[in-house]
């Protein structure tokens, strides 16, 4: 059965249920432990699953479709494209793979702050943690969240990440 869209038909993977039950895989996959060499093939060896990156604007960004043209022998750096956006808009696009699966460590409101918001807005006004405060997030520039994840997001149609905050 054909799917009217990319999302339809990505949605409506068999493999989402199998995938949504070895969640702690999709964690694990970007982790500070692996090599870049691991993460790249975590990120291209599914090829329909999307991932996130947020952008300079402070916008959730969704790649897809991942494909490695690998390297050549006078260029031997992996070439990565992956579209962006979805459906009629989507555009080809080359991952700079040193920024897409660079380690991170930045300063985030604590999860505990977060908790005692009530509202979107409440969570949006939280304020930004000094240059000063401990590092709360280490892990990849790169998110690959589990199908239920996605599919959340997908559905969700918004790219403000507070908004993204039931």
């Amino acid at each position: 059965m054909s799917s009217n869209s990319w999302k339809q038909h990505y949605l409506s993977l068999p493999a989402n249920k199998d995938c949504d039950r070895r969640m702690v895989n999709f964690s694990l996959a970007m982790q500070s432990s692996c090599s870049v060499a691991a993460r790249l093939r975590n990120l291209t060896e599914s090829p329909k699953f999307p991932f996130l990156v947020s952008s300079d604007e402070k916008k959730v960004c969704v790649f897809h479709s991942v494909h490695n043209f690998g390297g050549t022998l006078t260029i031997p750096d992996d070439k990565v494209a992956v579209l962006a956006r979805m459906g009629d808009n989507a555009a080809v696009v080359k991952l700079n793979i040193p920024s897409a699966l660079a380690m991170v460590e930045i300063t985030t409101p604590t999860l505990d702050e977060i908790k005692l918001c009530t509202s979107r807005e409440e969570v949006a006004n939280i304020p930004v943690p000094p240059d000063t405060a401990a590092v709360t997030f280490k892990g990849s520039a790169t998110f690959l969240p589990a199908p239920w994840l996605q599919e959340a997001i997908l559905n969700s149609g918004e790219k403000d990440p507070v908004a993204l905050t039931p």
